[in-house]
């Protein structure tokens, strides 16, 4: 499934970006944010990616990676405290202001999504389809029909959540159905949360890693 020659953190990076910036985001924060949350999606989340490298989609958390690289960025912030005050307090100063971004945009999400928790699906072992990014026609549809497989082999069952109503038709095509609503937020679409049981034979779900 995956194409270990298109698989490059950096073609990803672009990738991500050239899709979501399609979408109407405007508006400096907006897109540090959209580059901010790209980069740290690509590196700290387990992806798949299409044959061609022209759709990439962000699935769970590597924890491994994220607690190591926490514990490196402790150690370094560290060190450099020993060297210099400020560069001790320069450095996750940096961080925590890159971070902004993103960090505004996790709460507004997690704020809608802690809404959809316990409506929907059935309980059990789930993986979340976090993003889906595409930068040809029909890539994305590629990706999403290989992951569905995966899915069906290994008896995942997907969750994914559509803000825009025009994407619920794109992915009952692949099996999704509507299980949850956040309903319409101020001036914002709600988020509607899809599921995708496995149809697979297998009787015991085989655990992402």
């Amino acid at each position: 499934m995956r194409a270990p020659h298109t698989d490059r953190y950096w073609s990803l990076l672009g990738l991500q970006i050239r899709a979501f910036a399609r979408r109407g985001r405007a508006g400096c924060l907006a897109r540090a944010a959209l580059v901010v949350q790209s980069a740290v999606g690509l590196w700290a989340y387990e992806r798949r990616v299409g044959a061609q490298g022209e759709a990439a989609c962000i699935l769970w958390p590597r924890w491994g990676r994220i607690l190591g690289g926490g514990a490196s960025l402790l150690v370094t912030c560290v060190i450099l405290g020993q060297i210099s005050t400020f560069l001790g307090a320069a450095v996750p100063s940096a961080l925590l202001l890159a971070l902004l971004p993103v960090s505004l945009e996790l709460v507004r999400a997690g704020r809608e999504r802690w809404r959809l928790k316990g409506i929907g699906p059935p309980p059990g072992r789930h993986v979340l389809v976090r993003s889906l990014a595409s930068t040809r026609t029909g890539a994305g549809a590629e990706l999403m029909r290989a992951l569905t497989s995966e899915a069906d082999e290994k008896g995942w069952s997907l969750l994914l959540d559509a803000a825009d109503t025009r994407l619920v038709a794109y992915y009952e095509r692949f099996g999704f159905v509507s299980c949850a609503s956040t309903g319409r937020q101020r001036n914002r679409p709600g988020i509607l949360r899809m599921w995708r049981p496995p149809k697979g034979p297998l009787a015991r779900p085989e655990a992402p890693r």
